[in-house]
C-alpha cells in the first residue's frame, strides 16, 4: 500500500517543460493539419477535422503532463472515458489515421520524448507524401455516376458517341422514358489523363441534352 501512495505522488514538472512541450505539439499537430488539407481527397473534408487535429495534439499532451507517473490519475482517467460516448462517426479510415497520428504526437510531447515526436511526424509526412504522389493507395475518382436528361425529340445516341470520342467506357444501368423527355443512367470510367468537367460541359453544348449530373463513388451521405 506504502508502494502505490508513493507512485501516486506527483512529480512537479518545470514550468519551462511544460510551455515546450505545449509548444511542440502545437506545432506538429499544424503540421498534421497541413498535410491533411493538402492531401484530403474526400468530398467529406471539413476544415474543422483539421482544427480538431491540432486540439487533440495539445489536449493529449496537457493529460500526459497531468498524469505522469500517478497511477491513481491514470486509473481515474480510464473509468471517465468509459463513460464518455462519443457521437461522432468518423466515415473516413483516413481520417482515423491522422486522427491517431495527433494523438501520437500529443503522447510522445507529453511524455517529453520530443526526438519520437518529431521523427513520427516526419516520418508519416514522408509516408502519406509519396503515397498521394504515387496515388497507389488512393482513390483518383475515375469511376462516375452519370445522368443524363434529354428532350422528348432527344436521343441517347448523340450522348453515346461523344463518350466514344473520348475514350469513356461505359454502361447504360437504366433508361427511363415518357411523352416529356428521358433519362438515362450510366457508369463511367474515365482515365487519368481524361478532363472529366471538359466532357461534362461538351456533353450539355448537345441539342437533345437537357441537363447532365455527375456523381462520385466518394459523395457521402449524413443520415
Amino acid at each position: 500500500m506504502n508502494t502505490l501512495f508513493d507512485l501516486s505522488l506527483t512529480t512537479d514538472i518545470p514550468l519551462q517543460t511544460v510551455v515546450s512541450a505545449f509548444l511542440l505539439s502545437f506545432i506538429l499537430g499544424m503540421v498534421v493539419a497541413i498535410v491533411y488539407r493538402h492531401t484530403n481527397r474526400g468530398f467529406s473534408y471539413e476544415s474543422s477535422f483539421a482544427f480538431t487535429l491540432v486540439m487533440i495534439a495539445v489536449i493529449v499532451t496537457a493529460i500526459m503532463i497531468t498524469i505522469g507517473s500517478n497511477i491513481a490519475l491514470s486509473l481515474g482517467l480510464i473509468g471517465s472515458l468509459s463513460i464518455i460516448r462519443f457521437r461522432t462517426a468518423i466515415k473516413n479510415s483516413i481520417d482515423m489515421a491522422f486522427l491517431f497520428w495527433a494523438i501520437a504526437i500529443g503522447l510522445a510531447a507529453g511524455a517529453q520524448n520530443y526526438p519520437v515526436a518529431f521523427i513520427t511526424t516526419i516520418f508519416m509526412g514522408g509516408i502519406v507524401y509519396f503515397l498521394g504522389k504515387w496515388g497507389g493507395f488512393f482513390n483518383v475518382n475515375t469511376d462516375y455516376i452519370l445522368v443524363v436528361q434529354a428532350g422528348s425529340k432527344g436521343s441517347q445516341d448523340e450522348v453515346t458517341r461523344l463518350m466514344d470520342e473520348k475514350n469513356l467506357s461505359w454502361k447504360l444501368k437504366s433508361s427511363f422514358v415518357n411523352k416529356d423527355g428521358s433519362e438515362y443512367t450510366y457508369s463511367i470510367y474515365s482515365r487519368r489523363n481524361v478532363e472529366i468537367d471538359t466532357i461534362i460541359s461538351q456533353m450539355n453544348k448537345l441539342k437533345s441534352v437537357e441537363g447532365v449530373t455527375l456523381l462520385s463513388p466518394e459523395t457521402n451521405l449524413y443520415i
